[in-house]
């Protein structure tokens, strides 16, 4: 009699097809992981958090082995441990960064170069001893127990690293003089999982002997971490002498979605940052500032917003009427037309073209404004006052008024310095890359 009973070489070619289909798979996994998951993890649970992951879950996956082991246990517990050392490794490598520079290639190679070879070893001895010590029924059980064993050591280890993390980061942020030091410990206290975090960025930025660039990428750290005990600090570097830290504290505030919320209880902490920000408005800052400070003020209370800037309409000095006149149009309600309106006939021409800017926007719903502001634009043009030339083209550029293309080129070969200047950063605002050479060439001159 013959029987159809596979032979040991077919059986053992069939087990190795199945273990590396299943190694392909489980490489596939681990690759998505990489490069869909792991940096997204590291961003929202921080790096001591994140190597947490991988420890936690070969914990679970060993345990379930060790209840019940077979094939599909291994393969699932394969599986996790290869796509949470993904995580594991990204949140290592950023880990890096907490140590200074000159020591850090240093560490990084004894770390990799003898540590992960002694571990290695260490590895391979303890799985010699346990075939030599253990009974051939109780091999795969201890070995189950060892790795829940290291697993539960390896969590605890990591969990503790937190506070030295933190120490060791925020080292270079107080006793170190090099700005770039300084500056990648901020950006490493910005990152979610730390404790104690913002009061020592607090107390940096509170620090008179440290740099603007210092106090603005601090800033930047607290806007990101969005935490309500900042706010109180950020409130006050809106009073800041630099405009470059009062537009980073202005543009922390714009990240706390729910600001609102935060002063709903407290009306005497609204109504001081709301004094503060309407004082930071009235001074001669940006207009990029000034656009964040009536968002902010928007969130809180955009009754009062409108009501502020109707009235600086009719009581501020000319620059703050034309800021105010742009910020209205960054608005797009329709209603306001009736108050930015009046200014296209005013004599002063830097608020008829603040007023053509932003009405411009409302052209698609009455054309009539549309054709004013270019009959408007050609006069000005034509005008042999500087100023009024060079408010025309900078609105032309605002706008991106192309049919005014020509003009503009007539413009850029003035003998008049500024109205050069003037038509060609409009041409290049309109897209015309021939006339980066001439303006770079005029700002050298």
């Amino acid at each position: 009699l013959t029987t159809n009973k596979p032979s040991e070489a077919t059986l053992e070619k069939q087990l190795a097809h199945t273990l590396g289909l299943f190694q392909m798979i489980i490489s596939l996994f681990a690759l998505a992981t990489q490069l869909f998951v792991a940096s997204k993890v590291v961003k929202s649970l921080g790096v001591v958090q994140s190597l947490l992951v991988h420890p936690i879950l070969m914990l679970a996956n060993f345990t379930l082995m060790t209840l019940k082991f077979n094939i599909s246990t291994a393969m699932v517990a394969k599986t996790g441990f290869e796509m949470t050392r993904s995580i594991f490794q990204t949140s290592y490598l950023s880990s890096y960064y907490s140590l200074k520079e000159e020591v850090r290639e240093e560490i990084k190679e004894f770390m990799e170069g003898i540590i992960t070879p002694i571990g290695a070893v260490i590895g391979t001895i303890l799985i010699f001893l346990f075939q030599y010590l253990l009974s051939e029924a109780n091999i795969t059980l201890g070995i189950n127990i060892a790795m829940i064993s290291m697993a539960v050591v390896m969590a605890y280890v990591i969990y503790n690293l937190q506070k030295e993390y933190t120490a060791v980061s925020s080292e270079a942020l107080h006793l170190v003089d090099n700005t770039a030091d300084k500056l990648n410990s901020i950006e490493i206290l910005s990152q979610n999982g730390h404790t104690g975090n913002i009061h020592i960025l607090i107390k940096a930025l509170d620090s008179p002997l440290e740099k603007n660039i210092v106090k603005i990428k601090i800033l930047e750290a607290l806007g990101r971490l969005k935490k309500k005990r900042a706010i109180p600090t950020i409130i006050k570097y809106l009073e800041n002498p630099s405009k470059d830290v009062q537009l980073a504290a202005v543009n922390a505030l714009l990240q706390y979605d729910n600001i609102d919320k935060h002063f709903f209880r407290n009306a005497f902490a609204r109504f001081s940052m709301a004094k503060s920000l309407k004082r930071l408005f009235e001074k001669s800052s940006p207009i990029e500032t000034k656009e964040a400070i009536i968002k902010i003020m928007a969130r809180i209370n955009r009754h009062d917003v409108v009501e502020y800037l109707v009235e600086l309409l009719e009581t501020a000095p000319t620059e703050l009427k034309r800021d105010c006149i742009g910020v209205i149009g960054h608005f797009h309600d329709l209603s306001s037309i009736k108050f930015i309106e009046p200014f296209l006939d005013s004599k002063n021409v830097g608020l008829q073209c603040a007023a053509m800017e932003s009405l411009w926007q409302y052209g698609k719903y009455r054309e009539e404004y549309r054709n004013r502001i270019i009959e408007d634009l050609k006069t000005l043009l034509r005008s042999k006052k500087q100023g009024e030339n060079i408010y025309a083209l900078k609105t032309i550029g605002t706008i991106g008024l192309h049919q005014f293309e020509e003009y503009v080129k007539k413009l850029s070969s003035s003998k008049k310095i500024a109205v050069k200047e003037a038509a060609l950063k409009t041409l290049i605002q309109l897209q015309d890359h021939n006339a980066i050479k001439p303006f770079v060439e005029l700002l050298l001159s």
